[in-house]
Parts: C-alpha cells; sequence; structure tokens
C-alpha cells in the first residue's frame, strides 16, 4: 500500500517594520510563506533573512515559530 506525504504551506503575518512595510506596498493580508513536511509545524523552510538586521542576507533556512516573536508580538498563520 502506498504511504500518503503531505506537503503544508503556511502563510504568515509577521510582527516586524519590513513585514508592515510589504504588506502596505502590495496590498496582500500576509507577507510570508514557508512550507512543513509534519502535521505538528515545529520547524517549516522558507527563504528569509538570516538575521533581522540584515535584510539583503537571506536564503533558504529551518524556522520555528520562535524566530516570529517580536516584543511580544507574534506572528498569524493561516
Amino acid at each position: 500500500m502506498e504511504e500518503k506525504r503531505f506537503l503544508y504551506v503556511l502563510f504568515l503575518i509577521t510582527p516586524f517594520g519590513t513585514g508592515k512595510l510589504i504588506r502596505t506596498v502590495t496590498g496582500f493580508s500576509y507577507n510570508h510563506m514557508g512550507i512543513a513536511f509534519s502535521p505538528e509545524i515545529k520547524y517549516f523552510y522558507s527563504f528569509a533573512r538570516y538575521n533581522k538586521k540584515t535584510p539583503f542576507f537571506a536564503g533558504f533556512t529551518k524556522e520555528s515559530a520562535l524566530r516570529y516573536n517580536n516584543n511580544g508580538k507574534i506572528a498569524k498563520v493561516k
């Protein structure tokens, strides 16, 4: 019997200034996305900045929800 595998696509509203700028310019509700391979979504992969203070140094990263906690504001995920 064939094993089913799923890909989970995440759409995020991030609590950072860059995200707010992207949402304002594009007019879209979500400014970031990622993919996960397990339903728990403990970790996911996305193309993102390596450090929040360097906006132009980016690549594919393994992320968790902890990365999107900004002074008590947490990213919203769909």
